[in-house]
């Protein structure tokens, strides 16, 4: 669409009481008709509201782009997650089309080929306005699987939730569940969890030895549930809660422990030894 500039009217010189000449009224009054029949046809060029649909295609890098108008196509070689946007001001609204290749992720929603998102950019990184990707939730399950694991007698010891069902990827693109290492969830970005957690003793617990089970954060424990051995196997311990994670960095673990006199293990179960967690909200 063209756009157009229009010069003020030239009425210097006029002063109270002069009839003007008909050339000053014509010159004085066509640029404002031209205006207004530009501005009614969407025409006209406004000062300080500019779109310039100008596309280029930009490869995100290291999660990062460099805009350089304001509509461009993106595409990557591998799945990325964009995080950073170079070459643009406080206030400035994008719109990014994914033109192929992998998988594309701004803010919470994923981009198939095709798919475009609206951004404006902030101070301090952006904030996604309209999108008709699909929408991303933060979630995962973690399950303890392949073999059981031994709990040792009046030992407060992590829960190894070996095996993942499903989750999703930091902002930054990596995993957010360590079923490996430290079997861990640390979901990156801020905002209210509800987790449930439920594990089962195999082993035959002494009746009436108390068994715990409690979830950490940071390795502090924020919540705790309890039950007694019933002399029998198949004990089952349950536990739900809701937390705010204020920061990127904050993790969360599950631990147990008992008063048995040995040992005693736990399933490798899918069904009966698990660890979930979903975003449910933010908080201002």
């Amino acid at each position: 669409m063209p756009r157009t500039t229009h010069p003020r009217a030239i009425t210097s010189g006029l002063v109270a009481g002069q009839t003007a000449e008909a050339v000053d009224v014509l010159n004085a009054i066509t640029p404002l008709d031209k205006a207004i029949e530009d501005l009614r046809t969407g025409w006209l060029e406004f000062g300080q509201l500019r779109f310039d649909p100008t596309a280029g295609t930009l490869t995100i890098t290291a999660g990062a782009i460099t805009i350089t108008n304001s509509y461009h196509t993106i595409t990557t070689a591998a799945l990325q997650v964009l995080a950073t946007i170079n070459g643009a001001n406080q206030g400035d609204i994008i719109y990014l089309v994914r033109s192929g290749g992998a998988d594309i992720i701004v803010g919470d929603y994923l981009l198939a080929a095709g798919q475009g998102v609206w951004i404006i950019k902030e101070a301090v990184g952006f904030r996604v306005l309209a999108s008709n990707g699909s929408l991303l939730r933060h979630a995962f399950r973690a399950t303890r699987i392949n073999s059981v694991q031994a709990i040792a007698a009046s030992t407060n010891t992590k829960v190894q939730f070996n095996g993942v069902d499903y989750q999703q990827i930091t902002p930054a693109g990596a995993n957010v569940y360590d079923p490996t290492t430290n079997y861990r969830y640390t979901p990156g970005r801020q905002g209210v969890y509800d987790f449930d957690i439920m594990i089962t003793y195999s082993s035959a617990m002494d009746a009436g030895g108390l068994v715990a089970l409690a979830l950490a954060k940071n390795g502090s424990v924020i919540a705790l549930s309890h039950a007694f051995g019933t002399g029998v196997a198949d004990l089952t311990c349950m536990l739900s809660h809701q937390d705010r994670a204020t920061a990127t960095t904050d993790y969360y673990e599950v631990f147990t422990y008992h008063f048995n006199a040995g040992s005693r293990n736990i399933y490798a179960s899918a069904t009966q030894c698990y660890f979930t967690g979903v975003l449910v909200g933010e908080l201002n």
